[in-house]
């Protein structure tokens, strides 16, 4: 049950016209919100975007509509922003191993939910701050498109890491190679 949640939770870029309600995004952040937490602080703060304005704005902000080719239609129809203090006292080491579990738990939430998220790290996060006229002593780290999948996705396994590991599309499905379990161990001790 647990593989195959994982295998389903891929960063997906084409979404239909399906809208994402602020209570599934709370539910999101519900489970993001038992993620380890260095020292426990807790310091990702959330902002939920459901708006059809602000979420085009904010797609046309990213790379999807030049380097993926997604059309505004097929955006995601709503995005979760992380933020933090700017003054926070954490290492961004620590920073971002904890964005990266909170990330984790809320796309497999999403994915649960049958929703598909895509982690977008592809902006100008002092732009996106501006535009949600973010406080002064507040930033933005990461940004998180979500809606209802229309794309098809399949794992393709490589035994080598020599191959190309790069997306491709294969009868109208989004190919993503992963290095088997094989591929992956180093050594057995």
């Amino acid at each position: 049950m647990f593989t195959e949640l994982v295998k389903k939770n891929r960063s997906i870029r084409f979404y239909d016209d399906t809208t994402v309600s602020f209570s599934e995004l709370k539910s999101m952040i519900d489970d993001a919100r038992f993620s380890s937490s260095t020292l426990n602080k807790q310091v990702i703060r959330y902002i939920l975007i459901t708006d059809t304005q602000l979420t085009k704005q904010i797609f046309s902000m990213t790379n999807l509509p030049t380097k993926a080719k997604v059309p505004l239609k097929n955006r995601p129809k709503a995005f979760i922003v992380m933020i933090v203090d700017k003054d926070l006292q954490l290492s961004e080491r620590f920073l971002y191993y904890n964005i990266g579990i909170a990330t984790q738990n809320l796309t497999l939430s999403a994915t649960e939910k049958e929703l598909s998220c895509i982690v977008l790290h592809s902006i100008n996060f002092e732009n996106l701050d501006k535009v949600l006229k973010l406080d002064s002593h507040k930033k933005s780290v990461s940004l998180i498109g979500i809606g209802k999948s229309i794309q098809k996705v399949e794992i393709a396994n490589i035994e080598n890491d020599t191959e190309n590991l790069t997306y491709y599309e294969k009868n109208d499905i989004h190919m993503v190679p992963k290095l088997t379990t094989k591929a992956l161990v180093y050594r057995e001790i």
